[in-house]
């Protein structure tokens, strides 16, 4: 971690007035915005902070996975026009793909409303994409679902 994570994230905490962040986060923060987790890290390359949030879990059954994916990343093109944030696919623990908002914020800019400006961006997409996975994971759409033996299922030539 820099020391351009540590002071950023320290201006960006008193800008939103909150308390600074605790100093062994080592190169991560969280917060909670408007019931949206967002973690900022440093970028890999240590000129920036990556800001990331997730609009929800994709479904277990692959091609209902792969139906969301394609309608999220296609529903997700509207917004970089307008928005920093991008909606992009990254493997999760398991390589399992799952879909994030994210937004970068360069050092060099040194403008903390910038940053602002970042997080704000990632929790509104979190906000717009989260209902398209929760309708989708409730219904629970999966053809390989098992029936209850109470179920009656009537089959017609």
């Amino acid at each position: 971690m820099t020391a351009s994570f540590a002071t950023t994230t320290t201006e960006l905490m008193a800008k939103l007035g909150l308390p600074p962040p605790r100093s062994g986060a080592m190169g991560r923060v969280d917060l909670r915005v408007d019931g949206v987790s967002v973690e900022m890290t440093e970028a890999a390359d240590g000129r920036g902070i990556v800001v990331r949030g997730s609009p929800g879990r994709l479904s277990d059954h692959p091609p209902q996975r792969g139906d969301q994916i394609r309608r999220l990343l296609r529903d997700a093109l509207g917004l970089m026009p307008s928005s920093l944030a991008a909606v992009v696919l990254e493997p999760d623990a398991a390589g399992q793909p799952r879909i994030v908002a994210l937004a970068t914020y360069a050092y060099r800019f040194r403008q903390v409303g910038r940053l602002v400006e970042a997080v704000e961006d990632v929790v509104e997409a979190c906000e717009r994409f989260a209902p398209l996975l929760r309708q989708a994971n409730d219904r629970g759409d999966d053809p390989g679902r098992r029936f209850a033996a109470t179920e009656t299922l009537i089959f017609r030539p």
